[in-house]
């Protein structure tokens, strides 16, 4: 599952409209549909912004399968499988 499928998904099991997300989030519901559709990569801090949304720890979030594991070294994220 890719990352804006996660997200897509943990939207609807929270029963939030993109409506919803776009405005917790600060943006329009243009380019929150945008997320979700992965027509654009979002930064760090948004992805900081849609865990927070869900209540969840960012790499819980990135976490897209039982054999990934993600890593945080300073400023760059790297994805290890």
């Amino acid at each position: 599952m890719k990352i804006n499928e996660k997200i897509r998904q943990l939207r609807e099991q929270h029963q939030l409209s993109q409506e919803n997300m776009a405005d917790k989030l600060g943006m329009s519901v243009t380019g929150y549909g945008k997320i979700e559709r992965g027509e654009v990569r979002s930064n760090l801090s948004r992805l900081e912004q849609i865990s927070e949304v869900f209540d969840m720890d960012i790499c819980e979030l990135l976490s897209v399968g039982e054999t990934e594991k993600v890593y945080f070294i300073a400023v760059f994220m790297v994805r290890i499988k």
